[in-house]
């Protein structure tokens, strides 16, 4: 599609697409996607077969499929003909001379005057200096750039659906896009230059609403490129074992159990791979952490701490090319995916990085976090300095950690996260994209790592890892680290497992039709999700529906009042309904359960056959 048309679609605009299922298929459907974006109106004319059409068309009049030099001189010619023609005669208009009919005196008055007056206004408006002229033509290209809008910005950004991987930005070919800073808090790309809108940046977008079929969800990418799994489970996807233990020589260091720092200096010591892209201190404004590169194991115990502060890709993908040797990258599920959807676009970077450590992520959160947990404990926006997120005590449990901070003069300052109440299950700073991820346990990943949130490991303040391995070179490190004894670990029952993250499970999956349908009520585009069709409780539906308001409302209040007192206070009513509808949904679903485990009971009892 050219900038003319582009420039007149809105939500009033019907737009006929003829989608033959041949040939130009593909690119058919990239323009329709774009008329979606604008929110144009789209009647397709397809034939059979034309599914991926049928699913993004307002209304589609299937025709019979011919020959492929026939369908554009017959059946869907016919369409096209018959369409207006119908049009007309809905709107009671008859095509007949009788439309021509017009009084000659009427023009002469009226239409003349008026016709002439506009010509001679075009005639001196292009007739003027050559200054003029060249404003005009600076207006004309500056009106076309914005039309020409980079598709991930248009379809992805403008429908709050960025999480700030910035993959988009190392694959523009044109250079069009830098990440920055957005009024909420998240980092997001936004437009520097010319764009030729060849739709690269939007096809590895881990949140495309319009994938290709084969790469369509997680289940599709993991079949490309997991291919050494023996297991598989709808929930936790494609993986060999799972494991819960920690490291004897990071364990103290790391957030957790220490083991993703084992791994990357595993992989490193071994030559697997010669580069780690991880995430580490930065001395930049408003930016406390960024993605950087470390060649080896000093550089990388820096890196070994969980860190709740935005980041992006973007900062170390433009060194791919410049780096010798293979690469591992460590990074949450949606930026995982992001880094599969680019290999498959471009194969090389499958040979270039050759291992993805997954972390398991319960969101991903705002810089507004950061400041809000800051003024907790009075520290200025402006003086925060070296915010760590999980510091330990080890003579308590494991989730009972603080958050610590300097201010300007050094001074570091602690606050217990159990006192500052639930951040995690409310939604609050939390980036839109996030409600609509169903991956809660970084299926692409070669290992996925996450907390042990389970009986007996949170006991031990120490930290405990749970693990699953989905690659030969990932089962081989564990299994390796046992044997030596540099892990203490063991399977882990899936169960356990299950247990284990049953909280994120409840919501990335349980929920999450209910939100799509929130979602889609307010016309957002949404990317296709495995867990549409779930049931969903009415008490869990409007469980759902107030923590995305308060998702929402969270980001607002900070922005306009970044001040933990006052925020407490305006979010104290939205927080306090959140829990009485939890406490509802909570009670009704263990009533729920007693009732279905009685009537298993009598079932056993006195109808099952003996």
């Amino acid at each position: 599609m050219k900038q003319g048309p582009i420039a007149l679609i809105d939500e009033n605009m019907p737009v006929i697409v003829v989608a033959i299922n041949k040939g130009h298929y593909d690119k058919t459907v990239s323009n329709i996607q774009e008329i979606k974006a604008l929110k144009g109106k789209v009647i397709a004319i397809v034939t059979a077969g034309g599914e991926t059409v049928k699913a993004l068309a307002d209304h589609v009049i299937e025709v019979p499929e011919t020959l492929e030099c026939l369908p554009t001189i017959n059946h869907h010619s016919l369409a096209i003909i018959v369409l207006p023609y119908g049009s007309t005669l809905r709107k009671k208009c008859t095509p007949t001379a009788e439309l021509i009919k017009i009084d000659d005196r009427r023009i002469k008055k009226e239409k003349t005057p008026k016709l002439k007056g506009r010509l001679n206004q075009d005639w001196s408006e292009s007739s003027g200096t050559n200054s003029s002229r060249s404003k005009s033509k600076r207006e004309v290209k500056k009106m076309n750039n914005n039309n020409n809008i980079p598709k991930v910005i248009d379809i992805v950004v403008n429908n709050d659906l960025c999480i700030g991987c910035g993959m988009c930005v190392y694959k523009c070919p044109s250079k069009a896009l830098e990440m920055g800073w957005n009024e909420n808090g998240f980092l997001v790309p936004s437009i520097i230059d010319d764009c030729d809108s060849n739709g690269d940046c939007l096809s590895v977008c881990p949140f495309n609403p319009f994938p290709k079929k084969e790469v369509k969800t997680e289940d599709e990418l993991a079949e490309k490129y997991l291919p050494d799994t023996n297991q598989f489970h709808k929930k936790i996807g494609k993986y060999n074992n799972i494991y819960a233990g920690y490291s004897n020589e990071f364990r103290l260091s790391s957030s957790s159990g220490g083991l993703a720092t084992y791994v990357c200096a595993e992989l490193l010591e071994k030559k697997i791979v010669h580069h780690i892209f991880s995430i580490k201190e930065t001395s930049k404004p408003n930016t406390h952490y960024e993605y950087s590169v470390s060649s080896n194991k000093t550089d990388l115990l820096i890196a070994s701490k969980t860190r709740y502060f935005p980041v992006t890709l973007a900062t170390v993908l433009k060194e791919i090319d410049k780096l010798e040797g293979t690469i591992a990258i460590v990074g949450v599920a949606c930026f995982i995916k992001s880094i599969r959807l680019a290999q498959h676009s471009d194969p090389k970077l499958k040979e270039k990085i050759t291992f993805l450590i997954g972390i398991i992520c319960g969101g991903v959160k705002s810089r507004f976090f950061t400041e809000y947990l800051a003024s907790k404990m009075d520290i200025k926006v402006a003086n925060i300095q070296k915010p760590q997120f999980r510091k330990k005590d080890i003579t308590s449990t494991a989730n009972d950690y603080s958050f610590t901070c300097s201010d300007m003069d050094q001074e570091e300052k602690a606050i217990r996260m159990k006192t500052v109440g639930d951040m995690w299950g409310t939604g609050l700073f939390k980036a839109n994209a996030c409600d609509f991820c169903d991956d809660v346990t970084t299926e692409l990943a070669d290992i996925s790592l996450g907390d042990a949130w389970l009986d007996p490991y949170y006991k031990d303040g120490s930290g405990t890892n749970v693990v699953v391995t989905r690659s030969l070179i990932a089962e081989n490190l564990i299994k390796e680290g046992i044997t030596n004894k540099d892990l203490v670990a063991g399977l882990l029952p899936l169960e356990d497992f299950l247990a284990s993250q049953q909280g994120s499970f409840n919501h990335r999956h349980t929920g999450l039709p209910s939100r799509i349908k929130m979602a889609k009520k307010n016309n957002q585009l949404i990317p296709p999700k495995r867990y549409e069709n779930e049931n969903v409780t009415t008490d869990f539906k409007i469980v759902q529906n107030q923590r995305m308001k308060i998702r929402a409302k969270s980001l607002e209040v900070w922005r306009n009042s970044p001040d933990a007192k006052s925020f407490d206070i305006a979010m104290g009513k939205s927080l306090s309904w959140l829990r009485c509808f939890t406490k509802i949904n909570h009670k009704r679903k263990g009533v729920t359960h007693k009732k279905n485990r009685l009537f298993e009971i009598i079932q056993e009892r006195f109808f099952s056959k003996k």
